[in-house]
């Protein structure tokens, strides 16, 4: 089996385990509650401006 082969067969593995069809299920939930995904969006906002001033130049 080469390399190319291995790197489909975990990707295989990792689309079919129970950790991954979870989070497909936990982001479908939140999709479809207006509140949730609104609160979800201000805090990924949050986390860029925390996070701007590490990563532009001084």
């Amino acid at each position: 089996m080469n390399l190319y082969d291995d790197a489909h067969k975990l990707a295989r593995a990792l689309k079919e385990s129970e950790e991954y069809q979870g989070l497909l299920k936990a982001r479908k939930q939140l999709g479809s509650d207006t509140k949730n995904k609104e609160m979800l969006l201000e805090f990924r906002r949050l986390q860029w401006e925390m996070h701007r001033p590490l990563v532009e130049e001084p």
